[in-house]
């Protein structure tokens, strides 16, 4: 199939969409505060697809009672909920998602590890620990923006590797990170980086990575 990556968009960033040219689009509220009553109506007014996906971002390890109650309300308005996190927060990630078994989840950057620091025990133990759960799914992406200047292949392949071997090629999405990666590498680069780096993969696997998973994940079909 011809791969093909959903944009996520906040804020106000409706204007990024006309540079987008074939790629799915899906809008995003801040759920945080919010019943599902407020999620499905912040969804409309958004033009959002309320009943298939709506997204936002939990940024730090914030575990209190306003951000459960906002998450469920995501699930219960049949949504599903993005974290943007580094490794430090993915303890936090894994609380929220062992108390919201109902809520859908997308882990962003792959947990964002310090790759250029070489380092990735804590990031491989709370990955494993995450990827233990059905309800979160993995976008392989923003891997070039946590690497020092000038990394090659190597570099990225044990990062990459377990996130397959955690969460299965049919939880796993490829994602650019686009245009935040520009600064790196070029979005026609970090595809040919993550195709290097699936380079075991069947071309079924592949489909799903790049297309399929996400196809099933945002409710696209």
């Amino acid at each position: 199939m011809q791969p093909f990556e959903v944009i996520i968009l906040f804020g106000d960033e409706r204007g990024v969409i006309q540079a987008l040219g074939p790629f799915p689009v899906q809008l995003g509220v801040d759920s945080i505060g919010l019943g599902a009553i407020q999620v499905r109506e912040r969804c409309v007014q958004r033009g959002i697809g309320g009943d298939r996906v709506g997204l936002s971002r939990l940024h730090g390890g914030a575990t209190g009672i306003d951000v459960r109650r906002g998450l469920q309300a995501v699930g219960e308005a049949g949504l599903l909920y993005e974290f943007l996190v580094r490794t430090r927060e993915l303890p936090a990630a894994i609380d929220l998602v062992e108390s919201l078994p109902d809520v859908q989840f997308v882990l962003d950057h792959i947990g964002k590890p310090p790759i250029a620091d070489g380092a990735c025990d804590e990031w491989a133990d709370c990955i494993t620990r995450l990827a233990a759960h059905p309800n979160v799914a993995c976008k392989l992406s923003g891997l070039v923006g946590e690497a020092k200047p000038g990394a090659i292949t190597a570099d990225f392949q044990p990062y990459a590797d377990l996130i397959l071997e955690s969460f299965g090629t049919d939880r796993v999405m490829f994602g650019s990170d686009w245009p935040v990666c520009v600064p790196y590498r070029s979005y026609e680069g970090v595809y040919e980086l993550a195709m290097e780096l699936l380079h075991g993969l069947s071309t079924s696997e592949l489909d799903a990575v790049f297309g399929l998973n996400a196809v099933s994940v945002y409710g696209l079909a």
